[in-house]
């Protein structure tokens, strides 16, 4: 007789394997800590096979663990794809969607492909630009859903992602020489820029010497320069690539505000076609990052 999987216990899975912690788990699919091991323990015994090693202070995948994990991922889904075709409304039209650089790397074309498998006749026009210029083009009626970052404290949008700012020096040789260099030899984005703000506003805080020495108004500009040894920066936790390392709290450089990503819309414009497409980001991007 074939075993039948649990679609709840492999959504617990696939979870933990992004999350690496049972708590995170348990609050992004409102489930307690002890509901998700117990889950976790089911579909360990229903397989005969462990999925995550517990021995040491993080919990890791297994090497059957990591095989196993992209089929759960698979089968989940398309259990989701298939419940959103039948539960999700028809429409047709069309939707303006405009997001951010670190939204469009990471999240962009997972939300497009499960979008357009349950609403295939909707037409979507994909703008990528800074936080700024998509809400003065928002306000402007020149997108029908934006996704941007937010300043501290702001209320306005709905939270769909918040993410950990983090500054970033070079993993070669050269990154000690560059952390003692004084003034601070920074790269950021032009002006406007929030993560470029909140660089030189905390760095003049608590009195720390700066100077703007390369600029990019897009990430891989900056991490380009990064990793070539020309300066330091801020960047979002899932920018940060091999051939950089974070820069550790000993050298003094000030904690920073996390990265908000928040959705916008214009419910009164009659857009049916744009509310669905809100709905279903709201649906698949958890406020961790995680793309369910």
């Amino acid at each position: 007789m074939p075993l039948n999987l649990d679609i709840d216990q492999l959504r617990a899975f696939s979870t933990v394997a992004q999350t690496r912690s049972f708590t995170k788990t348990g609050s992004m699919l409102n489930r307690s800590q002890s509901t998700i091991s117990l889950q976790i323990k089911r579909l360990e015994t229903a397989l005969n096979r462990q999925l995550f090693d517990r021995s040491g202070r993080k919990i890791r995948l297994t090497d059957e663990g990591a095989r196993f994990l992209p089929e759960a991922e698979r089968i989940v889904d398309m259990h989701d794809r298939a419940v959103e075709l039948l539960s999700s409304p028809s429409v047709s039209g069309r939707v303006r969607l405009g997001c951010t650089e670190e939204f469009a790397a990471t999240h962009l074309a997972n939300v497009l492909g499960s979008f357009q498998y349950t609403h295939p006749d909707v037409h979507i026009e994909i703008g990528v630009d800074t936080s700024k210029s998509l809400r003065d083009r928002f306000s402007e009626r020149d997108y029908d859903v934006v996704l941007a970052k937010v300043e501290e404290n702001e209320r306005n949008g709905d939270t769909i992602w918040c993410e950990d700012i983090i500054w970033v020096v070079t993993d070669g040789p050269s990154a000690n020489d560059i952390l003692r260099r004084d003034p601070i030899p920074l790269l950021a984005s032009p002006v406007p820029c929030l993560i470029r703000y909140a660089m030189t506003t905390k760095l003049d805080q608590i009195g720390k010497r700066w100077q703007i020495v390369g600029t990019s108004e897009v990430n891989v500009g900056l991490q380009a320069a990064v990793s070539a040894g020309f300066g330091i920066t801020a960047l979002p936790r899932s920018a940060i690539r091999p051939s950089m390392r974070p820069i550790a709290p000993e050298w003094g450089l000030p904690p920073l505000p996390r990265s908000e990503v928040r959705l916008f819309e214009n419910l009164e414009d009659g857009n049916d076609a744009a509310r669905c497409m809100s709905d279903h980001i709201r649906k698949r991007v958890l406020p961790s990052g995680v793309y369910i």
